[in-house]
């Protein structure tokens, strides 16, 4: 394959750096709060539903990807996409236009696109399977900054309609072209029991039965929960700490950045290590994240909490790419489309519970230092399950 696998790769980069819109929305609620009247449980629950949406769509392209080539399927998350922003850039935007614009199309559409790219560029990277992923999500994770960017100077230049017009005719085109310039996946090489760093091809129903999934499955939703609980609050505990305003609100991107580095490092890691030993890595360093900001607010110190949100961001970005990679190494290629999107349904369960506890919990003690603290097991708890696995069998 050579060099051409390197091209390939680059191209699944650029394709799924175009998609990034879904964590641009924070940037969407500002007009429709502030021009249109939208309460904030209107704009959470259609990001709540684009997330969840995201899942069904991924789901939906990892069944459909034995029927359908990569080509196709790219296609149709175009075509999920442009009718979705259209639908949603009405000229005074409804819910009902919005949720199952944006919510609905386009979050399934970005969820299709999200898992025909990790699991058509998989196959190029049979060598370097975190690597790949590692370097696909670095790239996803990073769009975030020139998407919510370009989204921020559209919506002031040209307007809601517009912006979202725009969105659609750009990710729809993209899509469509990388479609016609995605080659045809190399042939596929089953994995043979009891190979190095290989598993057997299991089907979806096959791998729902092991103890390995069970335990992936639990330490992927305990850390993603615990993370977005304590990511969430990110800017409310540097205030408690005596940050500035303006400190504070830089917390979340300076967090995302240290999220793409370790869903790099993480990568690069699991060929290094292995993924049993390369995610007990991550959940260690979760937990001393966790233990540092405890002990930021036992002292007083935001220097220490500024440490730990970095450690953290590391550590909850590199859980992305050990998932796709953990899928693939666990229950082998064959079947890692279905596979991959069935293990990121953990998703739903975390982004559910991960807000809820954080806020819970803070209303009940009334310090983000006791949030650290009481989340902190979730992180030992995690390092106890991946640990787990290892002696379970596939």
């Amino acid at each position: 394959m050579g060099k051409k696998r390197w091209a390939v790769l680059a191209l699944c980069c650029v394709l799924l750096m175009s998609v990034a819109v879904l964590y641009a929305w924070s940037v969407f609620v500002i007009p429709l709060e502030g021009i249109y009247s939208w309460s904030r449980v209107e704009t959470s629950g259609v990001f709540t539903l684009s997330m969840c949406s995201y899942c069904a769509g991924s789901l939906l392209s990892g069944f459909l990807s034995a029927r359908l080539r990569p080509r196709t399927l790219l296609w149709c998350a175009g075509g999920a996409l442009l009718p979705g922003f259209l639908l949603a850039g009405g000229s005074t935007p409804s819910f009902a236009g919005v949720a199952l614009g944006y919510g609905v199309l386009c979050g399934c559409g970005v969820g299709m696109a999200y898992n025909i790219l990790l699991g058509y560029a998989a196959w190029w990277f049979p060598d370097r399977p975190g690597s790949c992923n590692g370097l696909l999500l670095t790239c996803y994770g990073f769009a975030t900054f020139p998407m919510a960017a370009a989204a921020n100077h559209l919506l002031s230049a040209l307007g809601w309609t517009r912006t979202l017009l725009a969105f659609g005719l750009f990710e729809g085109s993209v899509l469509i072209l990388g479609g016609l310039l995605l080659p045809p996946s190399p042939t596929p090489v089953p994995s043979e029991p009891g190979a190095p760093g290989s598993s057997a091809d299991l089907s979806p129903a096959q791998m729902l039965r092991t103890g390995r999934f069970c335990s992936v499955f639990l330490w992927l939703m305990v850390l993603t929960a615990g993370g977005l609980a304590a990511i969430g609050s990110a800017a409310q505990m540097a205030l408690e700490l005596g940050a500035a305003a303006g400190t504070a609100a830089l917390l979340s991107g300076v967090v995302t950045a240290f999220g793409c580095a370790g869903r790099l490092a993480f990568g690069r890691l699991f060929d290094m290590l292995g993924g049993h030993r390369s995610a007990l890595w991550d959940s260690l360093i979760m937990a001393v994240a966790m233990a540092l900001m405890v002990i930021s607010f036992l002292l007083d110190r935001l220097p220490l909490l500024l440490l730990g949100l970095g450690l953290l961001g590391i550590g909850y970005g590199g859980m992305s790419s050990l998932c796709a990679a953990l899928v693939r190494d666990l229950f082998g290629p064959r079947h890692y489309p279905q596979n991959l999107a069935i293990m990121s349904l953990q998703m739903v369960p975390a982004s559910l519970l991960g807000p809820m506890l954080g806020s819970s919990l803070y209303t009940q003690w009334g310090s983000y230092g006791a949030v650290c603290l009481l989340l902190l097991p979730l992180n030992l708890t995690g390092a106890f399950l991946i640990s787990r696995s290892l002696r379970c069998s596939a």
